[in-house]
């Protein structure tokens, strides 16, 4: 999608190159109705307006220099660092913030008489946040990672149709970020909004707010949710941002969106195009989920070994367990880390795999990594799988092992004695798997991975 909205940008501008674009949203959305405005009230109808597909491709036509101004909610604006970080630049080098539009309302919606209470209820239920690149899907996947939730489905669809699956009950939540109080939801009586009033620590720029009663007639009292900032950008130097500050009342910001602590700690650096095409085949989820995971790895650089162990079992044990016959229709696959994040989903060996890279990545010795394979079979859920793949670490290599398994729940690492016995795995076994990895991340994190093999 973003390469067809950069080869219409490239048109237009090669067309009109005295013109100005606004990128904005979908056409019925307020951030299109923003953009319609400043071309008629700043440019005299000059500019020219187009309609994307949200947050995520707005900052990076921004900061490519292909469009002048656009909408973006400030928590998607926070990955842009992730994006540019193989090139050596931060947000501040590539757009400027004008300013605050408004803040927008995070909504999440139930059915009254669905039974769930809380954010916990959700773990396993099918959920929904317009479209996968839309901006709730990213204030969502905040939410999701910073919770721990776990959904059995995502449906994209856009907000006004999911409502209507949810009232069909295919659809068991829907996270909306909008103007509060919202015209669409303000249609509705059989819905409820779920309470919550924690601080977020995973985003600075999600913050708590409440919903006035006398918003919804649903409602019956006062309500905790989160709120996050519009906000205006222009590419680096535009030369007209004053007049668009003036014209919303604007103070011209010069703040960083980006986490001055973790920008220049970031623990990945794939280039610009490998994450476009990531971003492009599984959304604006998927890229939260490694922006999530790439923050995380970064705070624990300088902990303890056992620490980090600990940690990275935990974080990558969060993907969801599925077979390969399954998620890719094919008995075995060995799919690589940008596919398991992509989906959010692994099978054991990729467990075991994304662990050993995600380790080397935070110190740990590579030559104490093994993979290992269990003489019992794996079991999930009534499914068996002779090959059952895990990482080990030999802090000496005469010494019993920790052992990092994947076990639904994320259970923590143990110390082998004897409960099992095993062999190391062949390098033999990972030719498939070390031939795709270099085309996802580079051949250094290939030999490492490679290194894991006896």
């Amino acid at each position: 999608m973003i390469k067809i909205i950069l080869s219409i940008a490239l048109l237009v501008s090669s067309l009109f190159a005295e013109d100005i674009t606004i990128a904005t949203g979908e056409k019925s959305g307020s951030y299109y109705k923003y953009g319609e405005l400043i071309s008629k009230n700043i440019f005299k109808n000059k500019a020219k307006v187009l309609n994307t597909t949200g947050s995520v491709d707005n900052m990076l036509l921004v900061a490519d220099g292909i469009v002048d101004v656009a909408f973006v909610q400030a928590d998607a604006l926070e990955m842009l660092d992730i994006f540019y970080k193989s090139s050596n630049k931060k947000t501040s080098d590539l757009v400027e913030i004008v300013g605050k539009l408004y803040a927008e309302t995070l909504h999440i919606i139930v059915d009254k008489n669905s039974g769930i209470k809380n954010l916990k209820n959700l773990n396993g239920k099918v959920m929904s946040a317009g479209g996968q690149k839309s901006g709730s899907s990213v204030t969502a996947s905040y939410i999701e990672n910073e919770f721990d939730i776990q959904f059995s489905r995502v449906v994209s669809a856009s907000i006004e149709n999911s409502l209507r699956l949810l009232k069909q009950k295919k659809v068991d939540v829907i996270f909306y970020v909008s103007k509060s109080p919202s015209d669409l939801l303000k249609r509705y009586d059989n819905i409820k909004l779920l309470n919550v009033d924690k601080e977020i620590t995973n985003n600075k720029h999600i913050k708590r707010t409440i919903v006035k009663k006398n918003n919804y007639r649903f409602l019956e009292k006062d309500l905790h949710t989160y709120s996050v900032d519009s906000l205006v950008i222009v590419k680096k130097g535009f030369k007209d941002m004053k007049k668009i500050s003036k014209y919303f009342n604007m103070s011209a910001s010069t703040e960083n969106t980006s986490n001055a602590k973790n920008s220049n700690k970031l623990v990945f650096k794939i280039p610009i195009n490998v994450l476009t095409n990531y971003t492009n085949l599984y959304g604006n989820r998927a890229l939260v989920r490694m922006n999530f995971i790439d923050a995380h790895l970064s705070r624990l650089k300088n902990e303890k070994t056992l620490v980090k162990l600990k940690e990275v079992n935990e974080i990558v044990n969060r993907l969801k367990y599925d077979s390969d016959l399954n998620v890719w229709k094919k008995k075995n696959k060995w799919a690589t880390p940008l596919q398991s994040l992509g989906t959010g989903l692994a099978d054991i060996e990729e467990y075991a795999l994304i662990k050993s890279l995600f380790l080397t990545k935070i110190g740990i010795n590579p030559k104490k990594l093994k993979l290992i394979q269990k003489d019992i079979p794996f079991n999930f859920n009534g499914e068996k799988n002779s090959k059952n793949i895990t990482l080990a670490y030999f802090h000496k290599a005469n010494k019993a092992p920790v052992i990092l398994d994947y076990t639904e729940g994320a259970k923590s690492i143990y110390k082998y004695k004897n409960q099992f016995k095993y062999n190391f795995v062949k390098k033999s076994e990972g030719k498939t798997w070390n031939k795709i990895l270099k085309n996802n991340f580079n051949s250094k994190d290939a030999e490492i991975i490679m290194s894991r093999l006896k």
